[in-house]
């Protein structure tokens, strides 16, 4: 009997009774298991038959599948609770072949979408689930909606209470906690002792309000290269806890693929949903402008973004977590799809990758010569598809049902990349010391030696357990960025060194110098000596300005313009590049942009020139006006005149409010020496 004809019988109107009438009675029940089987005793025949480790409640739920029954009446027929269904389901086609699994279950992945996105229920499963989660994401949403209707987001508004760097860090503080509260639900979940994951809550909670409290009492901190890449460090480490600190207790790491993936995906899927949302808002929005002559504000505009593209696709991610026994699934989940773009994809580039950089390998060999610096990157993105390969093809290898050359790449590709980890090395100790210690430079040191790790416990190992790839990658990440003593710190107190031992003897006798005294002393200092303060100067004042606070209060440091070496009679091009430091203009003090503009003087968007000079626009800050900015021609002309000119362009605003240093200019003049097109570079200050 086909599963069309079974629905006209007693059972199937049992199960219609059910639907309407909830629960089923023990009579009801009954009747309809003995229907099941009674009419379905062939299928039921060849399930024992083919499949004999299947349980009577596992063939009883496949011949309920095939009357496609809700998970409701399963539950309810089978006695257990739909949960239990949903994860017995999840076993069962894992274990049924293809082409018997469509006999019971249909694969309707965009039902399950669109169930997720209507059912009246999600968001009451998100708070059963993750209620601290949902509260620290209202108040995020709640925060971002205010941000989109404040009047003017500028430090000069009093209409805000917190400067710029303020709101930065309650908003880093609001989006890490949503993240840390579901991380902490999902390990709490394993944990036993219901007492030790409040706390551990409490107090990791408590440790990052004190964390924003600080840097919004220290908004320079955003300035810190140190700072902010210890933050960067705890992000990285808890989205790796994300997937990794829930199976703490497992002891096959294809529970944590599977968890991983699925989540991935339903990631993936929740913001491409909430991002078609959003779109469709927006052009419902604007069409009612359109149709009806409504005025709707911008502040509707980004309050429809912030809820449709923020709170909307995190609500349906928390949704789509697996739990419970699907949680830990521990079949091998192949991905077709997955093995394909690894097969054709990855695996050609990869090796495209490794044709280049042994030939290279063999050429400096027969140069004997040192390594370019910049191979680091293109061995360091060949290792990252290494792993990406290594992670993607684990199922499959665990499975068995690998195929020669899946193994093949599994086995041999970390140890074909072994080698070119030294070429690596070299490369990176040439850089370090022909340029300095940097804090990337000393990480992409410590991700070489991660990288010799990695390859040679893939090879020892054979690839049979992979969590530990990315939780040590987080762990060395979190320990050379977080401790007192750091990659930023190290390279902060090299520098430092190197500039007292470059200046010893040559410093003026009053400290800080101002903008106007370091110029002065920089130029003062001879030329072997100089370029070598101006970079360190510069490092240090970019990674960390207290590290010379108590040798300038300088807080950049700007080239001035320079001529090349032209013909001063040939005016058909004009070429400046930055050469060395200058003093600010008197009076402005507040940067504000590095500046790049490209000149026309024909069509939209053309200059307006005049026989003095020519008129540039910059927006503004809030972008609601635009700055025009002056450069005269006699400027230009000086410079290409005077070769040993000092004084840097200044290209002021009608109301003298702005000036332009430029520091970069590239123009193609006009016989009359007026310009044609070109290229301006430098900065913005203003009084």
């Amino acid at each position: 009997m086909s599963c069309e004809a079974f629905r006209q019988t007693d059972a199937a109107q049992s199960l219609q009774h059910y639907r309407k009438n909830n629960p089923l009675t023990s009579d009801q029940r009954r009747q309809v298991m003995t229907d099941v089987h009674r009419l379905f005793g062939e299928t039921e025949a060849y399930l024992r038959e083919c499949h004999p480790a299947l349980t009577d409640e596992d063939v009883e739920l496949c011949l309920l599948s095939a009357l496609q029954c809700p998970a409701s009446a399963m539950a309810d027929c089978l006695s257990v609770s739909e949960e239990a269904v949903r994860v017995r389901k999840h076993r069962m086609k894992a274990k049924l072949p293809r082409e018997v699994q469509g006999v019971f279950w249909e694969e309707r992945a965009g039902a399950r979408l669109l169930k997720t996105l209507f059912m009246k229920d999600t968001v009451q499963n998100v708070w059963r689930r993750f209620p601290l989660a949902v509260i620290w994401l209202v108040l995020l949403t709640v925060y971002a909606v205010w941000l989109c209707w404040a009047k003017a987001p500028s430090d000069s508004n009093p209409a805000f209470l917190m400067s710029s760097e303020q709101r930065a860090a309650l908003f880093y503080g609001l989006g890490m906690a949503v993240v840390l509260a579901t991380t902490l639900r999902l390990w709490g979940e394993e944990v036993r002792r219901p007492p030790l994951y409040r706390w551990v809550t409490l107090v990791a909670h408590l440790l990052l309000m004190a964390d924003v409290v600080w840097l919004m009492a220290h908004p320079d901190a955003f300035e810190r290269t140190g700072a902010l890449v210890a933050r960067l460090s705890l992000m990285v480490a808890l989205a790796v806890a994300f997937f990794y600190a829930p199976f703490f207790r497992e002891k096959d790491d294809l529970p944590v693929w599977n968890f991983t993936w699925r989540t991935f995906l339903w990631f993936c899927i929740s913001f491409l949903t909430g991002g078609i949302l959003t779109a469709g808002l927006l052009a419902l929005i604007r069409s009612l402008e359109e149709l009806f002559g409504l005025q709707v504000s911008e502040h509707w505009y980004l309050t429809f973004v912030v809820i449709a593209l923020l709170t909307t696709p995190v609500l349906l991610f928390l949704a789509r977590i697996p739990e419970g026994d699907e949680k830990h699934d521990g079949m091998a989940v192949i991905s077709k799809y997955l093995i394909f773009v690894i097969r054709y994809l990855f695996v050609p580039l990869l090796a495209l990758y490794l044709i280049v950089l042994y030939v290279y390998g063999f050429r400096i060999l027969i140069r004997w010569e040192l390594p370019n610096g910049g191979v680091g990157w293109l061995v360091s993105a060949l290792m990252a598809g290494c792993v990406v390969v290594e992670l993607g093809l684990y199922p499959v290898m665990r499975s068995g049902e690998a195929k020669p050359f899946e193994r093949w790449i599994v086995r041999w590709l970390p140890v074909l990349i072994l080698p070119l980890l030294l070429l690596m090395t070299v490369g990176i100790a040439r850089r370090l010391s022909d340029y300095g210690i940097t804090p990337l430079r000393l990480y992409l040191l410590t991700f070489n030696l991660w990288c010799y790790a990695v390859c040679i416990g893939l090879v020892v190992g054979r690839a049979r357990r992979i969590r530990w790839i990315m939780t040590s990658l987080a762990a060395v990440f979190l320990l050379t960025s977080l401790l007192p003593v750091n990659f930023t710190s190290i390279s902060l107190r090299v520098r430092r060194h190197n500039l007292d031992r470059l200046v010893e003897n040559t410093l003026p006798i009053t400290l800080p110098m101002d903008d106007e005294a370091m110029g002065a002393w920089i130029t003062s200092l001879d030329d072997s000596c100089r370029k070598q303060v101006w970079d360190e100067l510069d490092f240090l004042l970019d990674t960390d300005r207290r590290s010379v606070a108590d040798l300038t209060s300088v807080k950049h440091m700007y080239p001035f313009a320079s001529p090349t070496d032209a013909e001063h009679d040939e005016l058909s091009t004009i070429d400046y590049s930055a050469k060395g430091p200058f003093a600010l203009p008197e009076g402005y003090v507040q940067f504000h942009d590095e500046i790049y503009t490209y000149l026309k003087t024909e069509g939209e968007d053309a200059v307006q020139v005049t026989p003095d000079g020519f008129w540039i626009e910059q927006p503004n800050a809030d972008d609601s006006a635009k700055i025009p900015l002056f450069i005269g021609k006699n400027q230009i002309l000086s410079c290409t005149i005077d070769a040993e000119k000092t004084t840097p362009l200044l290209c002021y605003s009608a109301d003298s409010t702005y000036v332009l240093v430029v520091t970069r200019l590239n123009l193609r003049m006009n016989p009359d020496n007026t310009p044609s097109s070109g290229n301006v570079y430098g900065y913005l200050l203003s009084k």
